[in-house]
């Protein structure tokens, strides 16, 4: 009898580590962003300044395909040093302005997007409803001032969520970059 209490020990024992190891893996709730891809970012000439001159007021043209995927409503155009896909660690590059942004052109499979551009660095496109089909968008967003730094590649985080105002959590995600010089 002492060794069948033993060798249930020993399993019970076998049980609750096992628990223990997966328990984490089963109750995590992580959310990983579906990739927006095919994505470009051309910066285009305003008149008589380059697309690429470092402060000048130029326009940037977006391309990328959402994937079909959770619904969203509005895609974050998040200008950062770094190529990182989410919000955190994102500084704005210097002299960058997007508070005057203005959305010249929208075209592609999916269009009727108004520009919120309000928070410097942080504009987004809001679309009317909830998408989940597999869209190619294409935007241009007039009258942004460059980043002042020549020589210097900066990035266009594309984050697009699930409320119509670019907050919550984010459903698809993907990052762009640009060089600029005189």
């Amino acid at each position: 009898m002492a060794r069948g209490t033993v060798k249930q020990r020993y399993l019970v024992g076998a049980v609750f580590m096992l628990l223990a190891t997966i328990a984490p893996v089963l109750l995590s709730q992580s959310t990983y962003a579906a990739a927006i891809t095919t994505r470009s970012l051309t910066l285009q000439n305003n008149g008589l300044v380059q697309g690429s001159t470092p402060g000048g007021v130029v326009k940037h043209k977006l391309d990328f395909t959402m994937p079909a995927s959770a619904s969203w409503q509005s895609i974050k155009l998040l200008y950062c040093t770094t190529a990182d896909v989410g919000e955190n660690n994102c500084v704005t590059p210097t002299g960058l302005v997007t508070t005057s942004a203005t959305l010249d052109a929208d075209t592609g499979s999916l269009q009727g997007a108004t520009l919120n551009n309000t928070t410097a660095g942080a504009p987004y496109l809001n679309y009317a409803g909830s998408h989940t089909a597999s869209d190619t968008i294409s935007v241009v967003i007039g009258s942004v001032t460059n980043p002042t730094g020549n020589n210097e590649t900066f990035y266009v985080r594309l984050l697009a969520y699930s409320n119509n105002n670019a907050t919550g959590s984010i459903i698809n995600a993907g990052t762009v970059s640009a060089i600029q010089s005189s």
